[in-house]
């Protein structure tokens, strides 16, 4: 939705997920961009008045949308050319993204006044930990150096975190220990999406006060036996550090997956959650 705000086209295929087509917009194209109006866009006209039509009829909404993120709404905007303007017009990229985070900022704030919630659905498990976070979406980041990150994303998730308390960060990405020290300077985030792959002891000694809300691969669990799911999370849940800020998930769990795997999964955390381990 956010990316149709900006003008992107929405292709819905029958037999699966929305799909955004990308702009593929040069650097000239992006400087002139306008921050879009919301009050002019269909979609979001759309929205608010299903969420006051839900409200009036059942007192209450919970879902919100999937905000997107900085980087993630660029690479829809301009494609791969994202990725070389970072190095031919950091000018170009800076505007752009000062842009992208003051339309999230007065979106957001819009669907929380309604809502009260903004990223639910980003993750669901953040019901769990406090509903209210504010979860932006970096899945793109593990595609750049913690150099990169520094240079041209940290500014706007700093920017994002003033404005939008509690705040989290969702790292899908199997790589959160090659930017865990940039995103260690976004000191008001309290709630970090881990994705499957990470190194989960060097990113706690980077983070060490933030929840961690691990993630677990769909497709190992898949393939595997219980054994290696015990020792997977054995291993994960004995590097997290204090385990009052430590979630387990796992996205996207497919059919064909044993149901041994999946009790496994429960037993081992109930039993960490009781006994410490």
């Amino acid at each position: 939705m956010i990316s149709s705000l900006w003008g992107c086209d929405i292709e819905y295929p029958k037999d699966s997920s929305p799909v955004v087509m990308p702009l593929s917009l040069s650097e000239d194209k992006i400087q002139d961009l306008e921050i879009p109006d919301p009050e002019q866009n269909r979609e979001f006209q759309d929205l608010f008045a299903l969420i006051k039509s839900l409200k009036k009829r059942f007192g209450y909404v919970k879902g919100d949308i999937n905000w997107n993120g900085v980087q993630n709404l660029a690479l829809d905007l301009m494609g791969q050319h994202l990725f070389l303007s970072y190095f031919d017009n950091p000018d170009a990229m800076h505007s752009l993204y000062d842009k992208i985070t003051t339309s999230l900022i007065e979106i957001l704030t819009r669907i929380k006044t309604e809502m009260g919630t903004t990223s639910i659905s980003v993750n669901r498990s953040i019901k769990n930990v406090e509903s209210t976070i504010n979860l932006h979406s970096n899945c793109s980041v593990q595609m750049v150096s913690n150099d990169t990150y520094e240079s041209f994303l940290l500014p706007y998730d700093i920017r994002l975190s003033k404005h939008l308390q509690p705040y989290g960060i969702h790292h899908c990405g199997n790589n959160m220990h090659n930017v865990a020290e940039g995103y260690s300077k976004v000191k008001n985030a309290c709630f970090f999406d881990v994705g499957w792959g990470a190194d989960i002891d060097y990113c706690r000694t980077m983070i060490p006060d933030a929840f961690f809300n691990i993630r677990l691969s769909p497709v190992k669990i898949k393939d595997c036996t219980p054994d290696e799911v015990e020792a997977d999370l054995v291993t994960l849940l004995e590097n997290a550090g204090d385990l009052s800020k430590v979630g387990i998930c796992c996205i996207n769990m497919d059919y064909g997956t044993s149901n041994d795997n999946v009790v496994r999964i429960f037993e081992v955390t109930g039993r960490y959650r009781k006994y410490g381990g």
